[in-house]
C-alpha cells in the first residue's frame, strides 16, 4: 500500500536568475582592431600613471545620488584598478597612440632619455587621446562595471547556495547560519533575506512532517491497520491530521513570502535598471509554484481517502494474503489497483514538481534531506514490430 509521500518545503530564493544592477548598461559594439600587446598597454600604462590620468579621472567623475548606484560605484572603484582599466582601453588607446608613440611614452614615465621629436609627437597623440577619447573610454568603463555586477551577483549566488547547502547540513539542529559579506549592501540584505525566507519554509515543513509522522502516516494505510479494529477511523484521523499540517505550512509560508516581498519592496531598489521588475517576476513563479504544490498535495491527500473508504466498504469479504489485500471481486481489484496507481502517479508529480523547480533556483543539485529525489527517465517506447 503506497504511503503518503512527505510532503517537501517550498523553494524560493531572489537569484534564481541573475539580476540587473545599476550602472551596467549593454556596452555597444565597437570597430575591432589588431590586438597591441602586453608591452604596448604596459608602456601606455606607465606614462598615464606618471601623469596621475587615472586618479585625476576617478576623482572628477561625478557621484551618483542614488544610494543604491553610489554604494554600486564606491564597491566598484575599491575593486578595480588603473591597470584593469588600462588593459581594457588599450583599443582605444591604439586609436590615437601608435606602437612607436607608446615606447617613447613609456621611455619618457621611467626617465629614459628620448629625442624631443619623438617626445613631442607621442605627446601630441597623447593630448589628442586625451580630448577626444571621452566616449569610447565612457564605453569602457560601463564595459568594467557590467562585469563588476556579474562577478557580485554570482558572488551572492554562491553565498546563498553555500549558507543552503549549510543549513540542509544542519536541518533540524536549530543551526544559525551565518553569511559573509558581498560587498555590495543591498545584495548582502537580498542574500539575508532569501536566506532566511528558504530557513522559514524548511522550519515548516519540517514541522509539518512532524505532525504527519506523529500521527502515524507511515503506517496508517499498511493493508493490516486498515484491517485491524478502529484502523479506517485512525486512517482518516492520520489524512485529517496531514491535512490540517499542509494548511498550516501554507499558510504560514504565504506569511512568510508576503513578508519577504514587504521587505524587499523596502529596500526602494532602483526601477529604473529591473531590478524590482525581476524580483516580483520570480516572486509570481514561486506563488504559481506553491498553488501547484498545494493543489497536487491535496490531491493525492484524497485519493488517499478514496482508497481507505473503498477499503471500508469491502472490508467484510477482505482477504489477507502477506501484506497484501485480496478483494472478492474482479471489479474491486480494479478499482483498488486504480486507486493505488493514482496515489503512485501523485507522488511521483510531486516529488517533480519540487525537484524541478529547485533546479530553477539555487537549490539546485543540493540534497535537503527530504526525500525529493531527481525524476525517473521515461521508459522508452517499444520498438516497431515487437
Amino acid at each position: 500500500m503506497p504511503k503518503l509521500h512527505r510532503l517537501a518545503c517550498l523553494v524560493f530564493a531572489f537569484a534564481v536568475a541573475p539580476l540587473p544592477l545599476a550602472a551596467a548598461p549593454a556596452a555597444p559594439a565597437s570597430a575591432k582592431l589588431p590586438a597591441a600587446g602586453a608591452g604596448y598597454t604596459a608602456d601606455v600604462g606607465a606614462f598615464l600613471d606618471s601623469m596621475h590620468w587615472y586618479e585625476r579621472g576617478i576623482k572628477a567623475a561625478p557621484r551618483p545620488s542614488d544610494p543604491f548606484e553610489r554604494d554600486f560605484m564606491a564597491a566598484f572603484l575599491a575593486a578595480t584598478t588603473s591597470s584593469q582599466f588600462y588593459a581594457k582601453a588599450t583599443p582605444v588607446f591604439a586609436r590615437y597612440i601608435d606602437a612607436k608613440q607608446a615606447t617613447t611614452l613609456g621611455a619618457m614615465a621611467r626617465k629614459k632619455p628620448v629625442p624631443l621629436g619623438q617626445q613631442q609627437a607621442a605627446l601630441q597623440a597623447y593630448w589628442a587621446m586625451d580630448k577626444q577619447a571621452g566616449p569610447e573610454l565612457g564605453r569602457v568603463w560601463n564595459e568594467l562595471s557590467k562585469e563588476f555586477g556579474q562577478r557580485m551577483q554570482a558572488r551572492a549566488t554562491a553565498e546563498i547556495r553555500r549558507a543552503v547547502a549549510d543549513l540542509a547540513a544542519h536541518r533540524g539542529t536549530g543551526y544559525t547560519v551565518k553569511l559573509n559579506k558581498i560587498g555590495l549592501p543591498f545584495l548582502d540584505r537580498l542574500a539575508w533575506l532569501s536566506v532566511n525566507n528558504i530557513l522559514h519554509q524548511m522550519n515548516a515543513s519540517d514541522l509539518m512532517d512532524h505532525s504527519c509522522q506523529s500521527a502515524g502516516i507511515e503506517t496508517a494505510l499498511q493493508a493490516q491497520k486498515l484491517l485491524a479494529e478502529n484502523g479506517i477511523a485512525a486512517a482518516r484521523q492520520t489524512l485529517d491530521t496531514c491535512q490540517q499540517a499542509l494548511e498550516a505550512m501554507e499558510k504560514s509560508n504565504e506569511l512568510a513570502f508576503n513578508q519577504l516581498h514587504q521587505d524587499i519592496l523596502a529596500l526602494k531598489l532602483p526601477q529604473g535598471v529591473g531590478m524590482a521588475a525581476e524580483l516580483d517576476k520570480k516572486a509570481r513563479e514561486f506563488y504559481d509554484f506553491s498553488l501547484k504544490y498545494g493543489e497536487l498535495s491535496r490531491q493525492l491527500l484524497e485519493a488517499q481517502r478514496r482508497l481507505v473508504s473503498l477499503v471500508e466498504a469491502r472490508r467484510a469479504t477482505i482477504q489477507m494474503e502477506g501484506d497484501a489485500l485480496m478483494f472478492e471481486s474482479n471489479e474491486d481489484v480494479i478499482e483498488a489497483n486504480r486507486a493505488g496507481g493514482e496515489i503512485a502517479s501523485l507522488v511521483k508529480a510531486v516529488n517533480d514538481l519540487v525537484y524541478q523547480e529547485r533546479q530553477k533556483s539555487v537549490l539546485r543539485g543540493l540534497d535537503l534531506h527530504d526525500g525529493i529525489t531527481a525524476p525517473e527517465a521515461a521508459a522508452a517506447p517499444p520498438a516497431e514490430g515487437a
